[in-house]
């Protein structure tokens, strides 16, 4: 039996990047392979009803690093990458064989993005000036036609493979009756995540209801931050740690998802809600934009907090199918891409 590694650096935040790493594993388990996981922190009972698609690894190898930033965490261990029967699902850009791209940010700025501004620069020159010494020659897998761009711009050539979504679990929920004025957002309450621009449009559509799902992150002082803005607006409500109930429940009676993120790489949670029908507004950026609701074709976009509140009073009235779109995105199409792309190479 073959080994195949897979190297993810932590399972600590359960987001996008770990549906990815758990699939990845699945689809490795179901091709016969015994596979090696190669973490900082490994999963925990959480995953298993978080991810049905989970299967435990053969083995579990924990490395060591004495710094909590996360970043770093994953700098570190994409230096300790090797090739041979490997595949990374860090993000960025490693010795593996083939790495999976969220959003590759040694390179961010060959496309014009800038991820070092102003006292964050501090922060993030150091990892760009260590992921220097990583000499790639793998196969790169971009998680949206917008990441595999920036890849294509610093001489990098890709294919995409589109983040698995389980669009089977969300196009069970109802909601004929769906208030056209209740707003659904799916987020991880972090400052990186521009949740700005969801106080802002809910303070300008006081007779809108909003709800923000998320996970609390790493910052509490940031969580509180968050909790307070809410209780001002009195039409946002914040729910963390939530349960399936709660959210199929929000799912069944909201007409419209908001997306807040500016350039995100892709946005699993669009895809979610608009597997249940709900209609998305999305900046126009990023994957969400460009892969996701094909710049318009399957949602409203927006480039100002201004347009943004437009966007949502003109998707209020709108009878835009979404749920055919989200079939695109399901664990089986990602299934059948990487298979495919791992036989040919066998």
């Amino acid at each position: 039996m073959s080994v195949f590694t897979v190297y993810h650096h932590s399972f600590e935040v359960l987001g996008g990047s770990e549906r990815v790493a758990v699939a990845v594993i699945r689809v490795l388990k179901d091709l016969g392979m015994k596979v090696r996981l190669v973490t900082l922190v490994p999963p925990d009972d959480r995953i298993y009803a978080w991810d049905r698609n989970y299967v435990k690894p053969d083995e579990v190898i924990r490395v060591n690093f004495p710094l909590k930033f996360g970043l770093y965490k994953a700098l570190y261990l994409s230096l300790r990458t090797v090739r041979g029967n490997t595949i990374s699902t860090i993000g960025d850009i490693t010795n593996c064989d083939y790495d999976y791209i969220h959003f590759p940010w040694s390179i961010s700025e060959v496309a014009g993005i800038k991820v070092y501004k102003g006292t964050k620069r501090i922060y993030f020159l150091p990892y760009k000036v260590f992921h220097r010494k990583i000499k790639n020659g793998g196969k790169m897998l971009a998680n949206s036609r917008w990441t595999g761009e920036i890849l294509r711009k610093a001489g990098f050539q890709y294919q995409v493979v589109y983040p698995p979504v389980d669009v089977e679990k969300y196009s069970q929920v109802g909601g004929k009756e769906r208030d056209p004025r209740t707003v659904l957002t799916i987020s991880r309450i972090s400052p990186e995540k521009d949740l700005d621009n969801l106080f802002y449009v809910a303070e300008k559509l006081k007779n809108f209801n909003f709800y923000l799902l998320g996970s609390s992150g790493r910052s509490r002082r940031y969580l509180q931050e968050v909790l307070r803005k809410a209780e001002s607006l009195h039409n946002l409500k914040v729910i963390t740690n939530f349960d399936d109930k709660t959210l199929l429940d929000i799912m069944g009676k909201a007409k419209l998802y908001f997306h807040p993120k500016i350039e995100e790489h892709f946005g699993i949670s669009v895809v979610e809600a608009m597997s249940a029908g709900i209609i998305p507004v999305v900046h126009k950026s990023g994957g969400t934009w460009m892969d996701i609701v094909d710049e318009g074709k399957y949602g409203f976009g927006y480039s100002s907090k201004e347009e943004a509140v437009n966007s949502l009073i003109e998707a209020s009235k709108s009878s835009l199918e979404v749920k055919k779109r989200a079939e695109m995105f399901t664990f089986k199409k990602f299934e059948a891409t990487l298979l495919s792309i791992l036989e040919r190479a066998s």
